[in-house]
């Protein structure tokens, strides 16, 4: 292999006795990679695959196994050894360079699908306040609240599952993208379940600088609203991405709000634009109007939304990740109730950090396990809006 002549150096291989090696696996891992250097993956797979047996904990046997896998195609099995060399090596540059190997599996990649399932124990499910008696400016005077309109808690599943698929780029370096998802919160109470299945499809235009997307997506939510009202929406989006920066949509939607404790519903329009933009925090701005029609009365709100998000990211040893993401939200409402009353402000403030612990080197039948958890309180001048509120999760979820 000295002499940069791998085929040579497989014909010397084939004549020298085994015993004149110190040790039987020098002599399977040097044809492994020979037979490698020149594309011959399955001798290479079988002589490195019998290294990796037999000697699990050395690392470069793997990573050329890795390799082979790689070139044969065989993307999973790639990815798989080279993620248990990367959970154990410290060297930048090689991690680094398996990085590389990642990013080109994954880029060549025609369909992906994730799925997660986790145990979710929520102190305020149905995001609600605790107190027993609010003042509502619409009404001007204290009113009383019932079990069902405080904060509730509860413990439940949460499911999710989502396909992503991409066309072959065209001749003008596009690739269309199509993704479809479903997640379901579930819990023993049904009033407090909320599920939300979207499809979209995005057209990618990769350019020498920066990679441009526009897209539609169409959103079914079947949501809890909050502690008094429940929402059925289908919306349609159109976002434009201006490179990993810049994203901007704009959207609208069309649904109905159910109010349980009155036996009332009502239509609803919705608009509503953002702006994102990170430079490794997250800020956004959004825009959103709404129309409701309840029994012939038309009612109209707005709110402007101002939110920032941290993003820590750190890598622990054992394939430990831990991420969190401190945030900060304004939102500013104004409504117009018609015959009700003339109209309400308020300003919302709410506070929230979330994090995760991932657990990359460790697998059950291929699905990797985590543990979440967050904290959220929001302040508002309309005392019947501020909740305090925990969040854990522990599952596991897989991509394949």
């Amino acid at each position: 292999m000295a002499s940069g002549d791998p085929a040579q150096a497989l014909r010397l291989l084939s004549v020298i006795p085994e015993e004149d090696f110190n040790d039987p696996l020098q002599r399977l891992f040097l044809v492994g990679v020979a037979a490698l250097e020149l594309g011959q993956t399955e001798p290479a797979i079988e002589a490195l695959q019998a290294i990796v047996i037999a000697r699990p904990d050395l690392p470069r046997p793997r990573l050329e196994l890795a390799r082979a896998y790689f070139v044969a195609g065989q993307d999973r099995n790639a990815r798989r050894q080279f993620e248990r060399v990367r959970a154990t090596e410290t060297d930048p540059a090689l991690i680094a360079n398996i990085d590389a190997f990642l990013a080109q599996i994954e880029a060549r990649r025609r369909w992906r699908f994730r799925g997660s399932l986790a145990f979710v124990p929520d102190s305020n499910a149905n995001a609600a306040t605790s107190a027993r008696e609010v003042t509502v400016p619409a009404f001007g005077g204290p009113a009383t609240l019932s079990g069902d309109d405080r904060a509730r808690s509860g413990a439940g599943l949460e499911l999710a599952l989502g396909t992503t698929g991409r066309s072959l780029p065209d001749d003008r370096g596009g690739q269309w993208q199509l993704s479809l998802d479903g997640f379901a919160r579930l819990f023993e109470e049904p009033s407090l379940s909320t599920g939300v299945f979207s499809l979209s499809a995005e057209r990618l235009q990769s350019t020498a600088q920066q990679q441009v997307a526009a897209g539609v997506s169409l959103q079914a939510q079947f949501d809890q609203n909050d502690a008094q009202s429940r929402d059925t929406l289908l919306t349609l989006s159109l976002d434009r991405r201006f490179g990993p920066r810049v994203q901007a949509s704009f959207g609208g939607g069309a649904g109905a709000r159910d109010y349980p404790t009155s036996d009332t519903s009502l239509r609803l329009i919705e608009l509503n634009s953002s702006v994102v933009r990170a430079f490794g925090a997250a800020r956004s701005l959004g825009v959103s109007a709404r129309l409701e029609d309840a029994a012939g009365e038309v009612r109209g709100a707005a709110a402007t939304t101002l939110t920032t998000t941290g993003l820590l990211y750190q890598e622990l040893p054992r394939g430990v990740v831990l991420t969190l993401r401190p945030g900060l939200s304004y939102a500013w409402f104004h409504d117009h109730r018609g015959t009700l009353f003339s109209e309400n402000r308020r300003v919302d403030v709410t506070y929230r950090i979330e994090g995760e612990v991932a657990f990359r080197a460790v697998r059950f039948a291929g699905f990797q396990p985590f543990l979440t958890g967050s904290l959220e309180q929001r302040e508002s001048v309309s005392k019947v809006f501020e909740y305090d509120r925990w969040r854990a999760g522990f599952g596991v979820t897989r991509q394949f």
